[in-house]
Order: structure tokens, then C-alpha cells, then sequence
């Protein structure tokens, strides 16, 4: 993904106001995740920050942040835009999902929905632990909370991603943004 493309997803809150009505969405998209052994997430797709042409948003650890590609070393992707597209990568190894997952998914999603949920990477050897995001300067730092659920309508909290289990949905983390009225969605000097 370029800069450019990344640059132009919403920021979250915005992204999050988009995402209503979620229990029909969840229920079809548990049963699309359950074909494939539930190796793959929902993701609430949003920027944290603007990148520089040669940048990327890798993970390592608790930590994503603008990276340059020449600089970036090995990254595999993390989360992908429903067509596809990875926009976020880590440093651990992940598997890619086929062209039939997202074909699915964009099936299932209504057509305002489609550029705001994306899929994201689950990882099958670690325990599930809630996180709760915030931003400092351009990282956004994940730490782990164990109460994302109590999270949950809170304000000034939007969930960002979800695993799925036989017939559950499990919140994996959440973003806690505080943002001025006249931000837009979320202004990454105000987010905390």
C-alpha cells in the first residue's frame, strides 16, 4: 500500500460512526471466518497518522509505527482493506487469507461498509488478551487491558477489532480517542 492510500482511510472515530448495526454483520461474517478454521479477524479499517511517501505502518510488539521500507527489514501484512490490499504489516509471521475471503466479505458488507472493514490477522498461538490503543505522537501503542468488554459504549472509545469463535465475537482491542468537536473523526494531536 502506498502512503497516498493509507493517508485516505479515516481516522477511527469516524470509521467507528460509520460501523452501525453490527450484530448482522458479525453474525454472517462469524460464519465466513468459521470456514477458514477462524485464522482471520474483523477489522475496524482507520489511520493513526499521516505516513511520507516512503513509509509503512508496522507492528513489533505493542507498537506501530511509520517505518521507511528500506529501513523496515522483514514485515509480513497484518491487516488488509477488503479487497485485499494489506495497509498495516508486523514483524511476526502471518499467513495471507485467499481472494476468496474477501471476495466473501464484500459480499456480505453493505456497500457503505466495504472501505471501513477489513480483515485482520489473529494470531492462534496467543492467549486473547483485550487491548485498548492509543497514540503518542505517530506510534499507536497497544496495552493490555483485560477490560476492553467493560470498555464497551463507553465515550471516547471505539472497538477496532474482533476475533470470532463458534458463535461468538470477541472484542481483541479497542481505541481510546479523545478528539476535539471540530476534528473530523479524530485528530492524532489530540489522541490519547
Amino acid at each position: 500500500m502506498t502512503a497516498t492510500v493509507y493517508n485516505t482511510l479515516p481516522y477511527v472515530i469516524a470509521a467507528g460512526e460509520a460501523f452501525q448495526e453490527r450484530e448482522p454483520i458479525f453474525a454472517e461474517v462469524g460464519e465466513l471466518f468459521a470456514k477458514y478454521d477462524f485464522k482471520w479477524g474483523l477489522c475496524l479499517v482507520h489511520r493513526h497518522c499521516q505516513l511520507y511517501d516512503d513509509e509503512i505502518m508496522i507492528a513489533d510488539g505493542y507498537i506501530t509505527q511509520p517505518i521507511s521500507k528500506s529501513q523496515a527489514g522483514e514485515y509480513y501484512p497484518e491487516n488488509w482493506l477488503s479487497s485485499g490490499e494489506p495497509y498495516e504489516f508486523t514483524t511476526r509471521k502471518t499467513e495471507t487469507p485467499p481472494e476468496e475471503l474477501f471476495t466473501a466479505l464484500r459480499e456480505i458488507l453493505p456497500k457503505h461498509l466495504i472501505s471501513i472493514l477489513g480483515v485482520c490477522h489473529v494470531d492462534q498461538q496467543e492467549d486473547p488478551v483485550d487491548l485498548l490503543e492509543h497514540t503518542e505522537g505517530r506510534k499507536n501503542i497497544l496495552v493490555p487491558q483485560n477490560t476492553t468488554g467493560e470498555l464497551k459504549g463507553k465515550r471516547n472509545v471505539v472497538e477496532t477489532t474482533w476475533k470470532f469463535e463458534q458463535g461468538e465475537v470477541k472484542v481483541m482491542a479497542a481505541c481510546r480517542a479523545y478528539c476535539n468537536v471540530d476534528c473530523g473523526g479524530h485528530d492524532p494531536n489530540t489522541h490519547a
